[in-house]
C-alpha cells in the first residue's frame, strides 16, 4: 500500500496510510489529541484544522519526549490504478499480464503507464494475488486475480481514521495503531438526534400503552363492582 507519511521518533516509525490521522498521547493523569487531514479542496493538510505545507514536519512534545510528523498530498493516480486494475480482475479466475496491460491501453490509450509500471503495481500491493499455472500446452504461466478481503482493507484504510496511540505506563512507552471509520460531525449529530426522536417515539408509545391499560383496568374493575350489585 502506498505510504503518504510517517509519524516518527528517533528510535522507531510509523508508515501514514491514511488521510485522517488521529494521534493521542496518553499518561497518568493526562491526555493530549491532535488531529491531521487531508484537505481536498485546498489540496494541503490541515493539523488541527489549521493548513500546513506539505513539506513541513510536525513536532509534538511528550513525557520529555520527541515526536515527528511528515505527511505529502496522497496520489489520487495510485487509488485510481488500483480500481482499474480491479475491475480488469474481479472478471475472472486469473489473468495474464499481457491481456490485463492490454485492457489497460484500451481503457488509457495515450496516458497509460508503462508494462513495468503496472507489473511492479501488481507486486508491490496486497491487493493482488500472483498465481503460477500450466497453460493448455503444458507452459508454466503467471496468473493474477483480486484478493477481495484486501481491497475492502485498502479502500477502508484509505476512508478510515488512522490512530496512533502512544501511551505512558509507569514511565515506560507503548505503541498501538487501529483503525476506525470517519464519520463527520454533520452526520454524528443526525445521528443522535435521530436517536433522540426514536427513544421520544418509544415512551410516548410507552405512554399510551400505560394509559391503556390503566383504562382497561378501570373499566374491569366497574365491571366487577356491578356484577357484585
Amino acid at each position: 500500500m502506498e505510504t503518504i507519511g510517517r509519524f516518527f521518533t528517533l528510535n522507531w516509525t510509523i508508515p501514514i496510510f491514511s488521510c485522517h490521522i488521529r494521534i493521542i498521547f496518553t499518561a497518568k493523569g493526562k491526555q493530549e489529541k491532535w488531529t491531521a487531514e487531508y484537505k481536498k479542496n485546498d489540496k494541503q493538510w490541515a493539523i488541527n484544522n489549521e493548513l500546513i505545507t506539505s513539506s513541513d514536519t510536525i513536532e509534538f512534545g511528550f513525557e520529555n519526549n520527541q515526536y515527528f510528523l511528515g505527511v505529502a498530498a496522497p496520489s489520487c493516480v495510485y487509488a485510481f490504478e488500483i480500481n482499474e486494475l480491479q475491475k480488469i480482475l474481479s472478471a475472472g479466475m486469473g489473468t495474464r499480464f499481457k491481456q490485463i496491460y492490454r485492457s489497460i491501453k484500451r481503457q488509457l490509450g495515450m496516458s497509460t503507464g508503462t508494462a513495468a509500471h503496472y507489473k511492479n503495481l501488481l507486486k508491490t500491493t496486497s491487493c493482488f494475488v500472483q498465481q503460477k499455472g500450466v497453460d493448455i500446452y503444458g507452459r508454466r504461466i503467471t496468473l493474477w486475480k483480486t484478493d477481495p478481503q484486501q481491497i475492502e482493507n485498502f479502500r477502508a484504510i484509505r476512508a478510515g481514521v488512522q490512530n496512533i496511540l502512544v501511551k505512558f505506563v509507569n514511565r515506560k512507552e507503548h505503541v498501538k495503531v487501529f483503525y476506525t471509520s470517519k464519520k463527520s460531525s454533520v452526520q454524528l449529530g443526525r445521528e443522535k438526534k435521530e436517536k433522540q426522536k426514536k427513544k421520544q417515539k418509544e415512551e410516548q408509545s410507552e405512554q399510551k400503552s400505560k394509559k391503556k391499560r390503566q383504562k382497561r383496568t378501570k373499566i374491569e374493575k366497574s365491571r366487577a363492582k356491578k356484577e357484585l350489585f
